[in-house]
Order: C-alpha cells, then structure tokens, then sequence
C-alpha cells in the first residue's frame, strides 16, 4: 500500500520531469531552422497523407500558421517553455494541467494527429500521450489533497501571501 506521503512524492517527481521535457522541447524548437520545417510539415500534411474528413482542419490552420507563421510559431514555442517552467516550479498547478490538457490535442491537431498516415503507420504522436500526462497529474492531484502542494511547489508559498491563490493551485480545499 502505497502511503499519501509517497503518492505526494511521486506526483512531484512526474511533475518537475514532465515540465523539463516541455522546458526543452520548447527550448529545442525554438533553434534556427525550425520554422520552414514546421511550415514544410503543415504543406505535406494537407497536401497527403492524411483522412480527407481532417481538410477542413487543415484548410482552417494552414493559412493562419503561414501567413503569421513566426508570430505563432513562436507563440507555441514560448508557451510550451512557460508551461514547462510552471511544470517544473509548481506554480498554478490546477490552471496549468487543466490548461495543459486542451494545449496538448490542439497542438496534436496542429501536428497532423501523429500523420501523415501511411498503410504501416503506427505512431500517434506526442502530443496526445502529454494530455494522458496532464490527466494523470490531475487524478493523482485529486487523490493527494492540498498535501501535493507541499512537496517542490512555490505554490505552497504564494498561498501563505495570497489565500485566493488555492483556487489557482489546488485539487481539494478540504484537505490540509
């Protein structure tokens, strides 16, 4: 039987790891070189390689990724930095996973939902294993209590300066 003691631990531990592995995939993308692939990947994927009930998806974010492509590349690439920093300090974490999980299928989406697809494809991409991630934090966050704030979380001290702050940061008031 594991203790809530160690359940608090072990949602710390995926939690500061998750947000490196944003800290650095945002970091990664963020290279020189980046964006004509971006923008070549969006052109194969509406191009082929994909179910033709998903053209309306791609007609619709194409143009707007092109036309703007630096403005919303960068857009992503620095949230998926900011998101991983708050991973990793603990800071709002019931707005980020709940932010997180919405964040992970549009830019699955935007990815081509793991595509193109050919007859041998078997990959779905990473994005939508991340909200797995952020579902996983926040059923992990619901069993633990406010008890996961303690552990690794600037959370914790914001609330003893601000009390609204719990609303931001925490699962379940009930618990201390």
């Amino acid at each position: 039987m594991v203790s809530n003691m160690e359940k608090c631990l072990l949602t710390t531990i995926l939690r500061v790891l998750f947000g490196v592995v944003w800290v650095l995939d945002g970091l990664l993308e963020t290279q020189a070189g980046v964006t004509p692939q971006v923008l070549s990947l969006l052109y194969q994927l509406n191009a082929n390689g994909q179910p033709s009930w998903l053209t309306p998806w791609f007609n619709f974010w194409t143009p707007i990724v092109i036309h703007n492509a630096a403005l919303m590349l960068g857009m992503l690439f620095l949230s998926e930095i900011i998101l991983g920093v708050a991973l990793v300090l603990g800071v709002a974490r019931k707005l980020v996973y709940y932010f997180g999980v919405p964040y992970s299928l549009i830019l699955w989406g935007l990815s081509g939902f793991g595509g193109p697809y050919t007859p041998y494809s078997s990959d779905l991409g990473a994005p939508v294993m991340y909200a797995f991630v952020f579902l996983a934090l926040i059923a992990l966050e619901l069993e633990t209590g406010r008890a996961a704030s303690r552990f690794l979380s600037f959370d914790a001290i914001i609330e003893r300066h601000l009390s609204k702050w719990k609303k931001l940061a925490e699962f379940s008031q009930s618990q201390a």
